[in-house]
């Protein structure tokens, strides 16, 4: 990725030389990965230059470093408005979409950066991107086109990985992985994507191994930390997957997957009490995610809680009745399981319980 710039202008007085100053160091704080510092520096420039294209592009790349897409997309509209063709800002914009998932709105954007830049390799590679989230018929050509002109983009390499994996050529993409592993072999996503590969080929272990990679290279990726949870687990390898989920969630508190994921993991190495409190914060951050209350009966259940366990049955058949013939099979089973002959009553008994917690 290109490193971030605001294209400064010449300071021609003290207010300028104090808000060239602070943009320097909020770039240089965003660079080095202290979103936090970045951000601190960028309100403070925003109260005395709240409408500056300058400050306005800053707060996009801090909200873009910080995964707030919405955020970005909309100072950067802002900034963009003050300065239609900034190359920058067209760049950031487009990129603000696409992780937006709105490739359709990120098009333009790119297309007129690629005008603006005389078709310069990374807005060409990232209007590729656009078209291949829009399905077109011509990206992956395209793609084909920008590789055989920039061999050494790693990204190009990647974006192709993705396409392979996608058309079920799975050590094609492998192959395009590589290379782009050669050309550069610090980047997270090469990492993350090969793992993703080798995870779709059940070679679980491999895959582990590329997860674990792109964790390090990337400690804050949620992605990358939860799909090296998810293959550790499978491998059996509980505790390592314990681990690797409490890491995700010191750095994302509010993750309903991490959440979860980890109540089941400590399911599954009966620490039900745990379970229990890793379930519960799932519903603190999705108070309608029905799994996570079945789940929670569950571990409530085997932990000889019936009326708990009814409570919690309760709400999720309140929130998704769907999850009734999930539930009814849930209380039959396991040591400590109640046998329903009559599932009508069941239901109402639910019913009933769902209400009362209104």
């Amino acid at each position: 990725m290109t490193r971030q710039s605001t294209d400064q202008a010449t300071p021609e007085d003290g207010q300028e030389t104090s808000l060239e100053a602070g943009l320097a160091a909020a770039l240089a704080h965003l660079n080095q990965g202290r979103a936090e510092a970045a951000a601190a520096c960028a309100a403070a420039l925003a109260r005395h230059h709240p409408a500056h294209p300058a400050v306005l592009q800053l707060i996009a790349l801090i909200a873009m470093q910080r995964g707030e897409t919405a955020q970005a997309r909309h100072h950067i509209a802002q900034s963009l408005a003050l300065r239609p063709d900034h190359l920058p800002s067209l760049l950031i914009a487009g990129r603000a979409a696409l992780a937006d998932r709105a490739p359709a709105q990120a098009l333009p954007h790119l297309l007129r950066a690629c005008a603006l830049s005389g078709n310069a390799v990374e807005p060409c590679y990232l209007a590729c991107v656009a078209r291949r989230q829009m399905g077109s018929a011509d990206a992956l050509a395209e793609l084909g086109q920008l590789i055989q002109r920039a061999p050494g983009f790693a990204p190009a390499w990647i974006e192709l990985a993705d396409a392979m994996r996608q058309a079920g050529q799975p050590e094609a993409a492998l192959a395009a992985l590589d290379r782009a592993i050669a050309l550069d072999g610090n980047a997270a996503r090469t990492h993350f994507q090969r793992g993703k590969v080798l995870y779709g080929q059940k070679r679980l272990a491999e895959a582990a191994s590329a997860f674990g990679h792109a964790a390090a290279l990337e400690p804050r990726s949620r992605e990358a930390r939860l799909n090296l949870a998810i293959a550790q687990q499978e491998l059996g390898e509980l505790a390592a997957a314990q681990d690797s989920l409490e890491t995700l969630l010191a750095a994302h508190p509010d993750d309903y997957d991490g959440w979860i994921k980890l109540g089941l993991v400590r399911q599954d190495r009966h620490d039900l009490a745990g379970a229990q409190a890793a379930l519960r914060s799932a519903l603190a951050c999705r108070p309608d995610a029905a799994p996570a209350a079945v789940n929670l009966g569950i571990v409530l259940q085997a932990d000889r809680q019936p009326d708990a366990a009814l409570a919690a049955y309760a709400h999720a058949f309140r929130v998704e009745p769907g999850t009734f013939g999930r539930i009814a099979q849930a209380l039959c089973s396991g040591p400590h399981g109640r046998l329903w002959a009559d599932l009508g009553a069941l239901r109402a008994l639910l019913a009933t319980l769902g209400h009362a917690q209104d």
